[in-house]
């Protein structure tokens, strides 16, 4: 196992708050801040994240919005003790604008059609396949993923990809946390930072160094935020592995089957000649 993949499977990586989280020397302020008995604790405020309003409630099937935090406050940046102390070293702020996203989703306010012609809300009648078409017919006007339902998702999705976010109480289960991945890249952040070449809290130097680490978390939210937005290039499955929905994930690749059925590209296009079968 390697040093990150062990780092990742602590519930909690905890650290020595007498030591300093980048140079390991005693506590001391970051250069040019300084805060008597800083508080550590984690608070998820979606509504600090400035998302842009993406919401449609006049849409024949609308959606509200949610505002999602690229890089999840609970599930994975406060499960990094040393990096939570990073943050407030240095100004980092886990519910500012660059580390925040609309995306669609429910609300009291919406209704959808019934087949009697009726509207009524999202989880009317407990119906599955209900769900899934309302669902599909907001990513497709809205460009976006649905920000319903489990976000921790379990998923089997093509190797070599490495991203994630936040938790839900569903009890839908998959096969990849996502969670865990965003965790890796917090751990190689902070792992990066702890280098000694680059002595980022030294107490003689001029220079203001806090925009280097916090400069390092908003390039991984915006990593992530440009594998969310695949979905609004028409490219879903682009998105891979990062999908903050289980029916987001199947949305992606069951366009791009459908795409390349039409493309004549798949199984089922004319392009391909049918396997022949070996007796």
């Amino acid at each position: 196992m390697t040093q990150i993949n062990l780092l990742v499977s602590t519930p909690n990586l905890s650290d020595d708050r007498s030591k300093c989280p980048f140079c390991n020397e005693d506590e001391h302020p970051f250069p040019g801040k300084k805060e008597d008995n800083p508080d550590y604790s984690v608070v998820s405020n979606p509504g600090s994240l400035g998302c842009e309003d993406i919401a449609d409630y006049d849409a024949d099937y609308p959606w509200a919005m949610a505002k999602h935090h690229l890089i999840s406050a609970k599930q994975c940046f406060a499960r990094l003790n040393p990096i939570i102390r990073m943050a407030k070293m240095t100004g980092y702020d886990i519910n500012g604008k660059p580390n925040g996203i609309g995306l669609p989703t429910i609300s009291s306010k919406v209704d959808y059609p019934c087949d009697d012609g009726t509207r009524e809300s999202y989880g009317w009648g407990g119906n599955s396949d209900r769900k899934k078409n309302i669902a599909y017919k907001v990513m497709t006007a809205a460009k976006a993923q649905w920000h319903v339902g489990h976000h921790s998702l379990e998923l089997e999705v093509d190797p070599g990809y490495e991203w994630g976010d936040e938790i839900d109480t569903s009890t839908e289960g998959h096969l990849v946390k996502y969670d865990v991945k965003i965790v890796e890249e917090l751990i190689k952040i902070m792992m990066y930072w702890k280098k000694p070449e680059f002595d980022l809290c030294n107490q003689d130097s001029d220079d203001d160094n806090t925009d280097k680490f916090i400069k390092s978390m908003d390039d991984l939210s915006e990593s992530i935020e440009k594998k969310l937005n695949c979905f609004s290039s028409g490219n879903p499955k682009g998105s891979n592995p990062l999908y903050v929905s289980k029916l987001a994930h199947s949305y992606a690749y069951e366009s791009s089957r459908q795409k390349r059925s039409r493309d004549g590209t798949g199984l089922t296009g004319p392009a391909k000649k049918r396997r022949r079968i070996k007796k």
